[in-house]
């Protein structure tokens, strides 16, 4: 299933808008990054991606559907998204937090199904954390609680994966470990939006780089394409050249 955005608009005041007509295409197979300095409307167009957020302008397509008149049950079935930020104190085991991913399958009694103990231990075995399983997830570190979400959104069995910073709280190991775990996942079929601060090592796996500069799409291609000296200085104000030779490997010289 292929996820657009076709000129959406929005704002939380009415003078002041936060996305000024943008247009993409999230595709299978295909990862993308959403780049771009703080406050420039790249988590708020997550939320209007994925309808947490309803367009004053525009329309959010599931191929030729209009999300905003599906049923939540139905989005959730196609549509999985890992938060910035989850509550480490909820007093849930790993199973059961990637459980809570499989909510949109259950019968209208809200009862599992018989596939979801499958589905969940695939699941945990895809995430490598089967041995975590019964453990808390508030005693989980960082990068062990990524792994979880992630997992839980896996177990919602949809074609479309958003990702809102989710690295923000991991090392740079972690970080190349969880940027190769999701370009495996749009190797299988998954359609990737990855918001993101980093614009040195995650671009190394991405299809499409996008920069937003003040709500709207200021380039979008190749990563190497967007992140051109003259890019970077529109957006963010700095000088720099960044050029990269393989994964995990580049350079940049500031000015």
């Amino acid at each position: 299933m292929i996820l657009r955005a076709e000129g959406v608009r929005f704002g939380y005041h009415i003078d002041q808008p936060v996305l000024r007509g943008i247009t993409l295409e999230l595709c299978p197979g295909r990862v993308t990054a959403l780049l771009g300095p703080n406050g420039c409307g790249k988590s708020t167009l997550l939320r209007c991606l994925n309808t947490s957020l309803r367009p004053q302008g525009g329309r959010i397509l599931l191929d030729d559907r209009d999300v905003m008149a599906m049923a939540p049950r139905e989005i959730a079935r196609h549509i999985a998204v890992v938060p910035q930020d989850t509550p480490t104190d909820v007093p849930f085991t790993v199973r059961q937090m990637i459980m809570l991913g499989r909510y949109a399958h259950w019968d209208t009694w809200g009862q599992e199904i018989a596939d979801d103990r499958c589905v969940i231990q695939r699941c945990l075995e895809r995430m490598d954390i089967t041995s975590l399983a019964g453990r808390l997830f508030s005693e989980l570190s960082g990068g062990e609680r990524q792994r979880v979400i992630l997992a839980r959104a896996l177990a919602q069995q949809g074609t479309v994966l958003l990702l809102d910073e989710p690295t923000s709280h991991l090392d740079i190991a972690h970080q190349l470990e969880f940027y190769r775990m999701v370009r495996e996942l749009a190797t299988e079929g998954q359609a990737v939006l990855m918001v993101c601060h980093d614009i040195f090592v995650a671009p190394m796996f991405v299809d499409v780089a996008i920069l937003m500069v003040d709500g709207n799409l200021l380039s979008c291609g190749s990563a190497d394409k967007v992140l051109s000296e003259q890019n970077i200085a529109a957006a963010y104000g700095v000088r720099a050249q960044i050029s990269r030779t393989g994964e995990a490997s580049f350079q940049a010289q500031f000015k």
